[in-house]
């Protein structure tokens, strides 16, 4: 298994090592280069201090340093839901007239880190979140009284249990069946543990993620820890299983929840470690 976390490890500095530009992933077309009005850039400066000053459970972001028109932000899944405790990382871009026209927003979990899935049937894979208040489904409701707050308490709300009787794209004459319902849970449970949790935290360095969010990871990784073993320990009945995910394309999921347990305990293990250097090194001080 720690040959397992190294090999991962060894990607990720191959990756970093590549020299990937930190920039592209905030580029908006249409939207880079304009001027900004000065409306915009204050009320991205207020939408965030609000959002500090009134914190919300499991929600976390903070602006790029030289960019107020960029803020980074992660949502942790929600308790008693497929997504407890995952580290579902978000890119914001306010456009040169917000409030008044909605903010992009793009789900780095689901395509930028660890590899592209389907994380939920309002989130796709190239990022994209579909929600009536960004006006990116068929109903547009995004108004000027929204802020930074609401969207992601918005998002936070869609991350919940049998998210597949919610999907805006269903198949044409399809029917959605219990089994289906409990499939994609199941899914989701795992790929938020492999990709969102284990890949992410592994990776972040490579993934360049800020400072502030990272922080936050390894605090809600030690909060989250026994959780995570406990719903691998709920599922791994079905290891080794093949079974079909109604995602849009429909894909053979083979799970492997005991494995994710052990990679889990390797990793808690290795972030001991590193705290107890950490601390060893304070006193030193």
């Amino acid at each position: 298994m720690r040959h397992q976390l190294e090999m991962i490890q060894h990607q990720m500095q191959e990756l970093l090592g590549q020299g990937r530009q930190a920039e592209w992933w905030r580029r908006s077309r249409g939207w880079d280069g304009q001027q900004y009005a000065p409306h915009a850039l204050r009320r991205a400066r207020v939408d965030i201090t609000a959002l500090w000053r009134h914190k919300c459970p499991g929600i976390y972001a903070m602006p790029e340093e030289t960019d107020i028109t960029y803020t980074h932000a992660m949502i942790v899944g929600p308790p008693s839901t497929p997504y407890e405790g995952g580290f579902f990382i978000f890119g914001i871009r306010y456009g040169p007239d917000y409030p008044f026209e909605p903010p992009r927003v793009r789900c780095l979990s689901s395509y930028r880190y660890g590899r592209i899935i389907e994380l939920h049937p309002h989130i796709n894979t190239n990022g994209v979140v579909s929600l009536d208040i960004l006006n990116t489904c068929s109903d547009h409701k995004w108004s000027s009284a929204h802020s930074l707050t609401s969207l992601l308490l918005s998002i936070q709300t869609i991350l919940t249990d049998n998210v597949l009787l919610f999907d805006p794209k269903p198949s044409e004459g399809a029917k959605v069946l219990s089994e289906d319902v409990f499939i994609y849970d199941m899914y989701v449970a795992h790929q938020t543990i492999s990709i969102t949790v284990i890949k992410t935290l592994m990776g972040a360095k490579a993934y360049r993620i800020h400072p502030y969010i990272l922080r936050a990871m390894k605090k809600e990784f030690f909060r989250n820890y026994q959780k995570y073993l406990e719903i691998c320990r709920s599922y791994q009945f079905f290891d080794f299983k093949s079974f079909t995910v109604r995602t849009h394309d429909s894909i053979t999921f083979i799970p492997h929840f005991a494995f994710l347990a052990s990679m889990l305990r390797d990793l808690h293990h290795d972030r001991q470690l590193q705290a107890a250097r950490r601390d060893a090194f304070k006193t030193t001080v």
